[in-house]
């Protein structure tokens, strides 16, 4: 099973080897991995890279402070051995030039945002059209929204219907069921199971209690095939990212430190509750890990724990 998607990066995320150990757990053998613009810890997903192993891609981060200063930290991300960049909707309408950039390099963009990527979709099937070497991943279900919009004449339907488009099933636990659903069914529909890809999304799961074992097994809603179950789960992740042409990991020499771009934003660890800071999330899931795992308890009964431990008692 490859892992088409998860966060490692201190202190928001994981460690890589506490990512291994939810690897082992659930029979992952190779995974696609990356930072996240509030907690751009690059040197982490080139630490898995450079492991030895051939278990990891990375996608990078577009940083810097203009094009110049953006180019440069590409540059040097993709020599020392990542496949692609990890890009938001917003990225790519405030900076077009980076598609045509990955392109060129034949790297992979992999991009994440709402409503079908509906505000950059014209922008990535024109490139899917001039680069006839290229590919293009959709994050957590390519933004689940109304099925018309698969439907209807545009860039939307035009970008879905592309054969070089791929999706990656993640976060169905924080979508509505009735949304996640009709929306999952639209899909198999649309690109058929050779352009659908499976993830964990790796800690955040987690911060929403759900039971990383159960995980896979949202897809059991279908009857797959050996072949499709193959492909989902192992097939094109290897033909999408593992098969990509990448540079072999060298030294990570950024001309910057990307920490200097931490928005600082908090973590919305319990969708619709509290948010943490965003320095502790990495710390909890590590001490979670530490402590037992999901062997022992759901991150809820760890966190009791060690808020029992600490905050001050009443008298009876």
């Amino acid at each position: 099973m490859i892992d088409a998607y998860a966060h490692v990066g201190m202190p928001r995320f994981q460690t890589v080897p506490g990512y291994r150990s939810l690897m082992a757990d659930l029979g992952i053998k190779r995974a696609l991995v990356c930072a996240f613009d509030a907690c751009p810890d690059l040197h982490t997903v080139h630490e898995a890279l450079a492991d030895g192993t051939g278990d990891f891609r990375g996608l990078g981060l577009a940083l810097g402070r203009d094009r110049r200063e953006m180019e440069a930290g590409l540059e040097a991300q993709l020599s020392a051995g990542f496949c692609g960049l990890r890009l938001a909707v917003g990225e790519i309408i405030e900076n077009p030039w980076l598609l045509d950039w990955l392109g060129e390099r034949r790297a992979l963009p992999f991009v994440v945002g709402e409503k079908a990527l509906a505000g950059a979709a014209d922008l990535v099937v024109r490139h899917l059209e001039r680069f006839p070497d290229s590919h293009i991943i959709g994050g957590h279900f390519a933004g689940p929204t109304d099925i018309a919009v698969l439907e209807k004449p545009g860039p939307v339907r035009d970008l879905f219907r592309h054969p070089r488009f791929a999706v990656v099933f993640s976060r169905q636990g924080i979508f509505e069921k009735a949304l996640i659903e009709s929306w999952a069914d639209a899909l198999v529909e649309s690109l058929g199971w050779d352009r659908i890809l499976w993830a964990s999304e790796a800690p955040v799961l987690i911060w929403r209690d759900e039971e990383v074992a159960l995980t896979p097994g949202w897809i059991e809603r279908y009857r797959l095939t050996p072949a499709e179950r193959e492909a989902f789960f192992t097939g094109n992740s290897q033909r999408l990212i593992f098969d990509l042409p990448a540079a072999d990991p060298a030294p990570l020499k950024l001309p910057f430190d990307p920490f200097s771009f931490d928005p600082d934003r908090d973590v919305p660890m319990w969708p619709f509750g509290l948010s943490m800071n965003t320095k502790l999330p990495g710390r909890l899931v590590e001490g979670w890990r530490q402590w037992g795992g999901e062997k022992r308890g759901p991150l809820r009964k760890y966190l009791d724990e060690v808020l029992d431990g600490a905050l001050p008692r009443f008298d009876k």
